[in-house]
C-alpha cells in the first residue's frame, strides 16, 4: 500500500492485512538505496491502488483507518508522551464524531456539522487544534499515497477566540501554592522559580538533575526544537525551599515531584481544585506558572538572549512572539530613556474646532 523510511533509515511496507488485528501488516527491508527499490518493487507486487475517489460498491477506508496509519508512522518520529496525547484527541474526540465515515468523501459540510458541535463546549482555539490534526492526518495519507488527495483541503477554521492570558501575580501563586496538595506545590513552584514545561520537563525532574553546590539544575529538554538541555541557576528563595524539600525526601534520589510515592503525568484536576480554593475566579492554567517566570524577567529588563536560553527555546524571536505582553510599566520604562526636549514648562493650547456637519438635502 506505501513504502515509508523509518527514523532509524530502515524501509518497510505498510499494507492491508486483514488476518492482523490491527488490519494492517509491516514488512522491513533494511536501509539503503537497494533496500529502497526492493522496498518499491513488493509495493507494486501487491497490486494495491492507493485509496482515492471510489464507487460506492468498493471498500473505501475510513477516517479511522487514515488516523490509524498516522499513529503507527508518527510513533517512530516524536517522543512517547506526545503520541498518547495525540491519541487521546483522536479517541476521545475526534473519532467518535468522524472516524466511521468514508475519509475520500468527508465534506466541508461535515466538518461544518463538527465544528457546530464542538462549539457548544469548546472555545474556537480549541476547535482549531482539533482540525489541525484532522488536516495533519489527511496530508500524511497522501503524502504516503494512501489516499489521492485529501477532500477538506484548504477548510476555513473558526477563527480563533484566543485571549492574552496575564500570568499569575506573586500574591496568585502564594494564594495557590498555600491550598495545593503536596505534589501541585512543588510542581508550580518549580515551574515559577524555573520556567520549566508542564509535562516532560517538571514531571520527570529527578534529585540527580540539581547541584546544590553550583546551585543549579540541569533540565533535559522535551521536544520542542531547542536544545536538548539547558542549565538553570537558583533563585536564592528557591534553594532555600529546594534544602526543605532535601530533608523531606531524606535521601531519595527519585523524582521530585510524586503522589503516593509513584512520579505523576497530569495536574490538571489538582490544579482546578487549588484555583477554586484560591478564590481565583479569572482564566489561569498551569502553563502560565512558566509564564511568569519569563515575563517577571523580561519585564525587568533583564537580557533577552539568557532568559530565552533558560526557557529552552531555539531562538529569541520565540521568546519575544510567546511573551509579547509585557506590562504597561515595562513599556513605559522604555520610552522614558528617549531624550528630553526641556520643553514640559510650555503649555501648547489647542483651540477646539467646530464639528463640521452634513448639510441636509432639501
Amino acid at each position: 500500500m506505501s513504502v515509508h523510511k523509518l527514523k532509524d533509515g530502515r524501509f518497510i511496507v505498510q499494507y492491508r492485512d486483514k488476518t492482523k488485528k490491527s488490519g494492517y501488516a509491516r514488512k522491513y527491508f533494511g536501509r539503503g538505496l537497494d533496500a529502497e527499490q526492493k522496498a518499491k518493487a513488493f509495493d507494486e507486487s501487491l497490486g494495491l491502488r492507493p485509496y482515492g475517489r471510489q464507487s460506492s460498491e468498493s471498500n473505501s477506508p475510513l477516517f479511522v483507518d487514515l488516523a490509524q496509519i498516522y499513529i503507527n508512522a508518527k510513533a517512530n518520529e516524536i517522543s512517547k508522551d506526545q503520541v498518547e496525547k495525540i491519541g487521546q484527541l483522536l479517541n476521545a474526540v475526534i473519532l467518535p464524531r468522524i472516524g466511521n465515515m468514508d475519509a475520500g468523501r468527508l465534506t466541508a459540510t461535515d466538518l461544518d456539522a463538527y465544528v457546530s458541535d464542538r462549539r457548544q463546549k469548546v472555545k474556537a482555539t480549541t476547535v482549531r487544534h482539533d482540525l489541525a490534526y484532522i488536516q495533519a492526518v489527511y496530508n500524511f495519507a497522501v503524502e504516503r499515497r494512501v489516499i489521492l488527495f485529501n477532500p477538506v483541503a484548504g477548510y476555513k477554521a473558526p477563527k480563533s477566540d484566543a485571549e492574552i492570558i496575564s500570568p499569575p501575580t506573586a500574591d496568585e501563586v502564594r494564594a495557590m501554592v498555600r491550598v495545593a496538595p503536596s505534589h501541585l506545590k512543588r510542581a508550580l513552584t518549580l515551574a515559577y522559580f524555573t520556567g520549566l514545561r508542564f509535562g516532560r520537563e517538571l514531571f520527570q525532574l529527578q534529585w540527580s538533575s540539581f547541584d546544590l553546590v553550583a546551585l543549579t539544575v540541569v533540565v533535559k529538554a522535551a521536544r520542542k526544537g531547542g536544545p536538548r538541555s539547558r542549565t538553570i541557576p537558583l533563585a536564592d528563595e528557591f534553594i532555600a525551599i529546594l534544602r526543605q524539600w532535601r530533608r523531606e525526601d531524606g535521601h531519595e534520589n527519585g523524582y521530585l515531584i510524586r503522589y503516593m510515592g509513584k512520579p505523576i503525568t497530569s495536574v490538571k484536576s489538582s490544579f482546578n481544585t487549588a484555583k477554586r480554593r484560591a478564590k481565583i475566579t479569572r482564566r489561569l492554567r498551569p502553563y502560565d506558572f512558566r509564564h511568569a517566570f519569563a515575563s517577571v524577567l523580561l519585564n525587568q529588563g533583564e537580557d533577552l538572549k539568557s532568559v530565552s536560553e533558560m526557557l529552552g527555546h531555539a531562538n529569541t524571536a520565540t521568546t519575544l512572539q510567546v511573551y509579547q505582553h509585557t506590562s504597561d510599566a515595562a513599556k513605559r520604562r522604555i520610552v522614558n530613556k528617549i531624550p528630553a526636549l526641556g520643553t514640559t514648562n510650555k503649555v501648547i493650547n489647542v483651540v477646539p474646532q467646530k464639528r463640521p456637519q452634513l448639510r441636509r438635502v432639501k
